[in-house]
């Protein structure tokens, strides 16, 4: 449990997986030593939204869990460059991990980081039209989505999609005769937006609607991409019993010393 009191600092082990995170304690906090020369997170864990980390090797997941009401400030330290990300609030921790892929992504038919996605519904037969509009970026080869249903893959764009109508498709849906739901996943691989490009998509030749809702969780609560060893995390207005995930990156890619207290 994390409380909103001082903690001295003990040896943590780190985890490389979003789902497998390891938990920041109630007197502890974490210190660890990061190895260097790690992957690149958008190359170990893919599909969240990074929002202001560009290149981020050697990641470090963590969660935090909420006892007592109140915001929350902490101390970030490293002899060298590191970097950070939170996510929140979550209900519990599966609810948490299962955002792992999504964390931080809304529904939106453009992407102004790393990912983005939105949903629409088909019947067995209909004709779906997928169109895409470039925004003129010179970086056209980290733009890709895909679309898929019901878990099942049925297109991939692949990198510097074709401007205009991109493909059509036939929905099929399982039983036959049925609706279904499907899902259009946006990516940059870069993390740094789409400029303005957007996927529109027609079923029956009727544009749909791509909804934007304000979410109340899964949201991108605080970032820093800074070039300094001292970051200041902060979680406003925590209350009891939220969850919620930090990735703590290595950018200086060398092994060095890295801990976490409350201010």
């Amino acid at each position: 449990m994390f409380f909103l009191l001082s903690f001295s600092y003990s040896a943590n082990s780190q985890s490389l997986d979003c789902n497998d995170p390891e938990p920041i304690c109630t007197d502890t906090g974490f210190a660890f030593t990061s190895n260097g020369n790690g992957e690149n997170v958008y190359v170990t864990n893919p599909g969240n939204n990074y929002d202001c980390l560009g290149f981020s090797p050697s990641p470090s997941w963590y969660y935090l869990e909420i006892e007592d009401d109140g915001d929350i400030n902490m101390s970030l330290t490293a002899p060298f460059d590191i970097d950070y990300i939170i996510w929140g609030p979550y209900a519990d921790l599966d609810q948490a991990e299962g955002y792992c892929g999504s964390l931080g992504v809304t529904n939106s038919n453009t992407v102004t980081n790393s990912a983005a996605s939105f949903t629409f519904e088909a019947c067995d037969g209909d004709d779906i039209d997928v169109f895409y509009t470039s925004g003129g970026g010179l970086w056209e080869n980290e733009i890709s989505f895909s679309i898929s249903a019901g878990g099942t893959l049925v297109y991939n764009s692949g990198t510097s999609p074709t401007t205009g109508l991109n493909t059509s498709l036939t929905a099929t849906c399982t039983p036959a005769g049925s609706c279904c739901t499907y899902t259009v996943d946006l990516v940059d691989s870069f993390g740094d937006g789409w400029d303005g490009s957007t996927v529109d998509i027609e079923v029956n030749g009727v544009p749909i609607p791509i909804p934007i809702p304000i979410p109340t969780e899964n949201n991108i609560i605080d970032c820093s991409w800074s070039d300094t060893n001292l970051e200041t995390p902060s979680i406003p207005n925590a209350q009891n019993g939220e969850v919620y995930m930090m990735l703590v990156t290595n950018y200086a890619n060398i092994p060095q010393d890295l801990t976490l207290s409350q201010i």
